[in-house]
């Protein structure tokens, strides 16, 4: 087995060619690249109901070809269906005609669910995209077009003894996810381990820290007992993306093998309607949230992942490497001073630790190896 690199970026939406300072350490020299789109590629459409609605022009096919060099992008998300099934359909029409590998949406949730196998070095590269993110109406069935769905139930428990105290303190939030779309999930992923040598799942998941309750901490109580269960049922590698920051990293053993790398979020890469922020319309189906964007959000990175043999003969990740940037004006990842850097990468750190998960800081990035 020859080695080699794995790229991967989180959130990108874009609404015009990427500019030429774009942070790209690691990604142009890696062997294959993947990213999250995060806005479907369409003109016109049937508009969701919902809060927030993202658009790409048709022509960002050719930018994530040509200019970004991506090969493969995760779909399952949830801003794919804003425009419904037409502007899916769209999407897919756009990436296919420029080459570009794709996972996590099509006609049916089988198409979705399903993995896709890469070829780089010699070796295969099962690639699929789930979301835990899943707007009503987004998740695909066997009659219904849509993305590869986790769904997660949330609940709200009152502290008596707090709340008279300090009325006006938000609930704790429990959340779980729904059983038979984890048994589906595993079972994909497990498919997809039997038919490739290295297995890829990006993940939409995840709560931004403006939409967090601050007292119960950056993660989500379903991404902490989903995380495990992912690498136990085949995940070498999880890219974690839609809390539109970016968090550390944590491996978990295999009781035969290699550990499974989880990178719990990605952060955004290139996300231009952020720069061109509109108000909320007074009708707009939903609550007059206040949730603006906080400096974390601005933190970014790039993945840089080495694929080697592992203990027991298969492919795994011998090396994380996360290169760290920082978002612009334009919302577009660059590389940031030196002060600046060492802060994002040492929250990077303390998170990781926090997840028992030991790293090292080398040359302005997060580094973690087996």
């Amino acid at each position: 087995m020859t080695p080699f690199s794995i790229a991967a970026v989180g959130d990108v939406a874009l609404l015009n060619r990427p500019g030429a300072a774009l942070f790209r350490t690691g990604w142009d020299d890696a062997d294959l690249r993947l990213a999250n789109l995060e806005a479907p590629l369409c003109e016109g459409g049937i508009p969701a109901a919902k809060l927030i609605r993202l658009q790409s022009p048709l022509q960002a096919a050719e930018w994530l070809r040509d200019d970004l060099r991506c090969d493969a992008v995760s779909l399952a998300n949830n801003h794919i269906m804003d425009w419904g099934q037409p502007g899916l359909d769209s999407t897919l029409s756009a990436l296919d005609r420029t080459g570009i590998a794709y996972a996590g949406a099509g006609a049916t949730n089988s198409v979705a669910g399903t993995h896709r196998l890469l070829t780089v070095n010699g070796s295969t590269v099962a690639f699929l995209s789930w979301a835990c993110t899943v707007p009503v109406g987004f998740r695909a069935n066997a009659q219904h077009a849509g993305l590869a769905a986790v769904r997660v139930r949330t609940s709200y428990a009152a502290d008596a003894l707090l709340i008279d105290e300090q009325p006006g303190t938000p609930p704790w939030v429990h959340t779980e996810t729904w059983s038979d779309d984890v048994a589906a999930l595993e079972q994909a992923l497990g498919a997809a381990r039997a038919a490739a040598d290295f297995v890829v799942l990006a993940l939409h998941w995840g709560v931004p820290p403006q939409w967090q309750s601050n007292f119960q901490g950056p993660l989500a109580e379903y991404q902490e007992t989903l995380a495990p269960r992912l690498v136990a049922a085949g995940a070498d590698l999880v890219l974690g993306h839609h809390a539109h920051t970016v968090y550390g990293v944590q491996a978990f053993a295999r009781p035969a093998g290699s550990p499974g790398l989880v990178c719990y979020s990605l952060g955004n890469y290139i996300f231009h309607p952020l720069a061109q922020p509109r108000p909320l319309p007074l009708d707009a189906p939903s609550r007059p949230y206040h949730a603006p964007e906080r400096p974390e959000n601005r933190d970014s990175f790039v993945g840089v992942f080495t694929i080697d043999q592992g203990v027991d003969g298969r492919l795994a990740v011998c090396e994380a490497r996360l290169h760290t940037s920082i978002l612009d004006h334009s919302w577009e990842a660059r590389p940031a001073p030196a002060d600046a850097t060492r802060q994002v990468v040492e929250r990077l750190q303390a998170f990781s630790a926090w997840r028992e998960t030991t790293t090292q800081i080398m040359d302005g990035a997060l580094v973690w190896r087996p």
